[in-house]
């Protein structure tokens, strides 16, 4: 799922001897991909014990931050999210951004970028859960200076962006 969210691929022309030059599941303005992404799983699943991880977009792999039960810690961070998501949710996904990154750039219009970047991460979690009926909803309540309490564990300055749930079972 992390992959199809934001990962790597190596592009080649068809037929081409050129190397494969780097690109990744969602565009970027300016290739500064200033996003990170974070996996809170709930519930242990596909190899992966309850905890926070770090997705490396550069090397399509997880980096365990904390290992551990972090639900309370989870439900502390969202607002106005019915505690049956929280209750059935198999994890949830952290967008978040190094705004400096991006601000460097292109100034006054780095936040915007962020926003549109992470909105195709997001269109990127709902397209793969469709296809494997996993339930998936994103949310934009949350307080940012909670979760990103909870996701800096070991990162530089980062900003919340979005939170999606995902594995939610019907009712």
């Amino acid at each position: 799922m992390m992959w199809s969210l934001c990962g790597r691929q190596d592009v080649r022309k068809r037929g081409s001897k050129d190397p494969p030059f780097l690109t990744f599941t969602v565009p970027s303005g300016g290739g500064l991909y200033p996003l990170s992404l974070y996996l809170i799983v709930f519930r242990p699943s596909a190899g992966l014990g309850q905890g926070l991880y770090l997705w490396h977009k550069e090397r399509s792999g997880l980096e365990v931050l904390r290992r551990g039960d972090l639900r309370a810690e989870a439900a502390g961070c969202v607002i106005g999210v019915d505690s049956r998501c929280l209750e059935t949710a198999s994890g949830m996904v952290c967008v978040a951004a190094d705004l400096e990154r991006s601000a460097g750039k292109y100034g006054n219009h780095a936040y915007d970028l962020v926003l549109l970047e992470a909105g195709h991460v997001m269109q990127n979690a709902y397209l793969f859960c469709a296809e494997r009926s996993i339930g998936f909803v994103e949310n934009y309540g949350f307080y940012a200076d909670r979760l990103a309490a909870l996701l800096r564990s070991n990162v530089r300055r980062i900003s919340p962006i979005i939170t999606g749930f995902f594995g939610l079972l019907p009712d």
